[in-house]
Order: C-alpha cells, then structure tokens, then sequence
C-alpha cells in the first residue's frame, strides 16, 4: 500500500533505546534481586514510591 511505513515492535523499540542509552541506569528506580520479585512487582505498583522497576537475574555483564 503506497503511503503505509511498517512500525517497529514496541518492544524492540524499548529495548533498542536501553541499549544505546548513555546512561540506562538513569531510567530506573531500583534494582530487585530474581528471587524477591514479588516485592518488586509490589514496589512497581506504588507509583509513590518507584518509577520503574527491574529484575535482576544474577547475569553476569557482557562488557
């Protein structure tokens, strides 16, 4: 269809902006640990207390 651009997933698009962000670090709150991931999933609801939330799996850096 002529005029029709495809849009990208808008999970590749999140993931794209962590990765090449300078300072992804800066778009989180706080950092759980895997295994207390239903108090993260509690602090991610209390919108008083954290922005974003993420898990951390223990994987080591590929840097």
């Amino acid at each position: 269809m002529a005029g029709n651009t495809p849009t990208r997933n808008p999970a590749d698009t999140s993931a794209s902006m962590v990765v090449n962000s300078p300072s992804s670090e800066a778009m989180f709150s706080h950092t759980v640990p895997f295994g207390d991931a239903v108090q993260a999933f509690e602090l991610a609801a209390d919108k008083t207390q954290a922005m974003k939330v993420v898990l951390d799996f223990g994987v080591a850096d590929l840097d």
